[in-house]
């Protein structure tokens, strides 16, 4: 068995000698052999990028559109049908659209963005309904609105709106997605040109056929000139006046409440919020109990700001708590390392929305659980406010 491994080794060594001897090996062909090129994967796809919280002035918001979120899988229609999802978005085109479910943390609200495959031609996409769909009444009358898309499409694709009926034209104010693919188209829609008699939506419109997502996309009224300046010194929530360290009686402190069963404790001027066995055990505002010259005006805008540190890593949010499912509207919100500060903001929120008149919070259409904005953050999490200001804002 020795002699036949040694025999077997011998040969091999040959073989090798006579090939080491031939550039080409046993061919005689002087053309070296081509090399089989490296199987070439498709790049991943682009998960959606944060946008930004969920603007509490917009009149409406794909990420917290209820029709739009309840999508699941491929979206069929006919050829030439008009195929409308909710209130706000049709279907343009023959190609077909998928509505992918993700699972990325930076979401703000919702989890499902809109992707159109199979292109055809430019117009094979999704238009904002305005006239013609009887969608008017959901804009505010009278002024300019903001729309904004968030996206990803092939690198270097030009991204802008049209109109979608004749004649057709392209809006100025074209966008080129990055190198990633990633853009944000927004432009300002003047009353006029959104009330067009001949124009019945405004149409996004990618110039060619490649794949695209939108991750998100809001419409915003906007006053001109609404001259917003600060009314007057801010009124300070917290730090708190002169007080003893301890235990705190919440309901003592004008414009706070508690939200569930936390423990709140006095520290200096400040509240630390404790004993927090759910994520909604927090600090309320309770802005409807203000009266005389800081009482909540319900056509003025504000300014809510919020101090503090997390006494443990992680992400602090203020919100507009809602009694059904999603069960809240992020306003801002800070992922914070342990025992680091962090401020929140909540800037130009209408004084009606924080007042609680009709109670509805327009970017969902949804209504508020009660008048108030929410301090919070993950259970058993530890929170030191030490600043809640508001600062009222008039259009004069």
């Amino acid at each position: 068995m020795k002699m036949s491994r040694w025999f077997l080794v011998a040969a091999a060594v040959a073989v090798s000698i006579v090939f080491a001897g031939c550039p080409n090996g046993a061919n005689d062909d002087p053309t070296p052999p081509t090399p089989t090129p490296p199987a070439v994967e498709d790049p991943p796809l682009v998960l959606p990028f944060n946008p930004g919280p969920v603007n509490p002035q917009a009149v409406w918001t794909m990420s917290a559109d209820t029709v739009i979120q309840g999508l699941d899988g491929q979206i069929a229609f006919p050829e030439g049908a008009t195929h409308v999802l909710g209130d706000w978005l049709q279907m343009a085109g023959s190609a077909a659209g998928t509505a992918h479910a993700v699972t990325d943390e930076t979401r703000v609200v919702g989890s499902t963005f809109l992707r159109r495959a199979g292109r055809t031609a430019d117009w094979n996409t999704f238009d904002i309904r305005t006239t013609a769909q009887d969608n008017l009444a959901n804009f505010v009358e009278g002024v300019p609105h903001v729309i904004t898309v968030w996206g990803h499409t092939a690198p270097g694709t030009e991204i802008r709106f049209g109109q979608a009926d004749a004649p057709h034209a392209r809006w100025s104010g074209e966008v080129t997605a990055g190198e990633d693919g990633l853009f944000m188209l927004r432009r300002t829609f003047t009353w006029a040109e959104i009330t067009t008699a001949t124009q019945n939506r405004i149409r996004f419109l990618p110039d060619s056929t490649t794949d695209y997502e939108i991750f998100n996309m809001n419409v915003v009224p906007v006053v001109e000139d609404d001259g917003l300046v600060p009314d007057g010194d801010p009124l300070v929530l917290v730090p708190l006046g002169e007080g003893a360290d301890g235990p705190l009686n919440i309901d003592s402190v004008l414009g706070l409440q508690d939200a569930g069963n936390p423990d709140l404790v006095r520290q200096g001027n400040y509240i630390l919020v404790t004993g927090r066995a759910q994520s909604w055990y927090a600090i309320d505002t309770q802005f409807d109990e203000l009266t005389g010259d800081d009482a909540i005006v319900d056509t003025a805008y504000y300014t809510l700001t919020v101090t503090g540190r997390m006494l443990a890593a992680g992400t602090v949010r203020i919100e507009f708590p809602l009694d059904a499912a999603p069960w809240n509207v992020l306003i801002d919100s800070a992922a914070v390392a342990a025992n680091g500060e962090f401020t929140l903001v909540a800037e130009e929120v209408l004084g009606r929305h924080i007042n609680g008149v009709g109670g509805v919070i327009p970017a969902i259409n949804a209504t508020a659980a009660s008048a108030n904005i929410r301090i919070t953050g993950p259970a058993d999490i530890d929170i030191l406010i030490t600043g809640i200001t508001l600062q009222r804002l008039r259009a004069e």
